[in-house]
């Protein structure tokens, strides 16, 4: 993302304070069904945007739309202009924010005073007219994304030692050796092709001497399948007469039912009910 040049000046200052990030975050009083909405914005202008989302969220609702700001005296509006104007004037007006020059500890401004240009120009005057990028050290730190600080690329080699069709790329460590891309292809070997790379006895022994070692295994044993028996397996068979009807479900089982056992002092309560019931 490509660096925005900033200059300062009187009329600019205001729109730079407004994007200030706010250090302990700015709450929003908008009160949704009786309940305030409680979310923190991070800057003046974020919180101005959040208000007018507000309006236009009451629009899709109601007919008629009300600010739902406390300490407000004009909550009735007929269209969505006159509310956002409202609630950027007669309440965003009010909300302070700070000078957006860092190192400064002045953060009472608002809109509705007026006085931050005035300010800039009594106690910051060498910075009037200078130019600076977005992200300079001269402003506070703003919600605005910037760019990364990388290092400028290397200078490009003269071009007496470039050839034709060479890349200049940047040097890379090997750490492993990997095999050269003329052993590998892309379409499958032929037998003929592959019995070729298999090494024959005499290379072989050739190859020994300069401390290559094959392995030579033994002849694995032959299965023997006299050690299996062959039986016929009958999973089911299918009676003559078929008596049973597959289609329903079968019979529930039920078990008898025994006796609960007594509990403990059961019987004394007994004895208790049967000299109640006699009274």
């Amino acid at each position: 993302m490509p660096s925005e040049m900033i200059k300062l000046s009187t009329e600019n200052i205001i729109n730079l304070a407004h994007n200030v990030m706010a250090p302990h975050g700015m709450k929003c009083e908008w009160a949704l069904t009786g309940k305030s909405c409680s979310v923190l914005l991070g800057c003046w202008e974020l919180l101005k945007q959040h208000y007018i989302r507000h309006c236009k969220m009451q629009k899709k609702q109601h007919k008629d739309l009300y600010c739902s700001l406390p300490r407000c005296n004009a909550r009735l509006h007929h269209t969505l202009e006159s509310l956002c104007n409202h609630v950027e004037q007669a309440h965003m007006s009010r909300i302070p924010f700070p000078c957006p020059l860092n190192g400064c500890q002045l953060s009472n401004f608002t809109d509705r005073s007026n006085s931050l240009p005035d300010h800039f120009l009594a106690e910051h005057a060498e910075l009037d007219g200078t130019t600076i990028q977005s992200f300079s050290d001269v402003l506070r730190p703003s919600w605005h994304p910037f760019p990364p600080s990388l290092p400028p690329p290397p200078k490009l080699p003269a071009p007496g030692n470039l050839h034709p069709g060479c890349v200049v790329i940047m040097p890379t460590s090997v750490r492993k050796k990997f095999p050269s891309s003329s052993s590998f292809s892309s379409q499958p070997l032929s037998p003929r092709k592959l019995q070729r790379q298999i090494p024959q006895k005499d290379k072989v022994a050739e190859q020994e001497e300069g401390g290559l070692q094959v392995p030579e295994f033994e002849t694995l044993p032959r299965y023997d399948r006299s050690c299996h028996e062959l039986r016929d397996l009958v999973v089911w068979r299918r009676p003559t007469v078929l008596d049973m009807d597959v289609s329903r479900p079968q019979h529930v089982y039920n078990p008898p039912v025994e006796d609960a056992p007594i509990s403990i002092l059961y019987e004394v309560f007994a004895k208790k009910v049967d000299a109640l019931e006699n009274i």
